[in-house]
């Protein structure tokens, strides 16, 4: 149980975070490239697949690594981790934060960052022509209500 419960809280950490990283990436290409082919079911599939297998495969090494053990003066067992070797520790340390955190922000920062910017260009072009119908209903209400020379002189 020890090696599992660990084991399982990590897999389940790395899929919301790669999920969440998939989820920017598709939408990028639903606003930035909207002609694109899009996500086919299948393709969605294998991309979950993909996810759930990094996720265990970056979690194997946490779970390999719990032990139960018993500390005096400390009612019951706990769970900790026991690396034999530090550099190893540190390595996947390194790698736990880089594919939990920086590389899923960095994915989501860039994605977000380009769909709102192209979202707010899209905006400014719609109030652009907005503007301009605006400008030609306000001319043209002006000349057909306007008097004409035929008007001011009877």
């Amino acid at each position: 149980m020890c090696h599992l419960l660990p084991f399982v809280q990590a897999v389940s950490v790395f899929v919301s975070t790669f999920s969440l990283s998939a989820i920017a990436i598709d939408r990028y290409n639903l606003v930035i490239r909207p002609h694109a082919r899009s996500l086919s079911p299948r393709s969605a599939v294998l991309v979950a697949s993909v996810l759930w297998v990094l996720s265990v495969i970056v979690s194997l090494p946490y779970g390999y690594y719990m032990k139960l053990e018993s500390y005096p003066g400390y009612c019951g067992q706990f769970c900790s981790e026991h690396w034999t070797n530090q550099h190893i520790r540190r390595g996947y340390s390194l790698v736990v934060l880089m594919a939990q955190f920086v590389l899923p922000f960095a994915t989501m920062l860039i994605c977000y960052s380009s769909v709102f910017m192209k979202l707010n260009e899209r905006n400014k072009t719609k109030l652009k022509k907005l503007n301009e119908r605006m400008h030609l209903l306000k001319t043209l209400s002006k000349m057909a209500f306007s008097p004409t020379p035929s008007d001011i002189d009877s």
